[in-house]
């Protein structure tokens, strides 16, 4: 657990530290081609049974789509500790991940723990994961 907060500090710090480019500074359809990609429609993502999971994931989407990369780790700590084997919460935290890699280019872990979160989606199978498990499969053979 204390090596748990110590990663999630670093994080916070590392977040709260870099810029971060709102989705109105981009071109609109840059924007939303970026969303696409990465955002499957709610209606194909697997159902949630827990509620108080189903609401902390709604939660870490909105502060990941934000730029608040700090409070979706937060609560990405919570939904795992109440789920660890939700495909929407582990598809989040490979979400998170990698738009840390994105931000800190130069340390390749954020990459390989993406990675690792796409892999333990895919573990999961098509029929818990739903469209989730074909993502995560695009992106594990895509690559960083």
């Amino acid at each position: 657990m204390l090596e748990k907060t110590r990663v999630a500090l670093a994080l916070i710090l590392l977040a709260a530290s870099l810029p971060v480019a709102s989705a109105e500074e981009k071109p609109a359809a840059a924007a939303e081609k970026e969303k696409a990609a990465v955002e499957p429609a709610a209606k194909a993502r697997p159902e949630i049974a827990d509620p108080v999971v189903k609401r902390l994931v709604e939660e870490i989407r909105k502060a990941r789509n934000e730029g608040g990369l700090a409070t979706a780790l937060v609560k990405l700590d919570e939904a795992k500790e109440k789920a660890p084997r939700e495909p929407n919460v582990l598809f989040e935290q490979a979400q998170i991940f990698e738009k840390m890699a994105k931000f800190d280019d130069k340390d390749r872990r954020w990459e390989k723990q993406a990675a690792d979160a796409y892999q333990r989606v895919f573990e999961l199978g098509k029929e818990k994961a739903g469209v989730l498990h074909e993502l995560a499969a695009k992106k594990l053979a895509e690559g960083p």
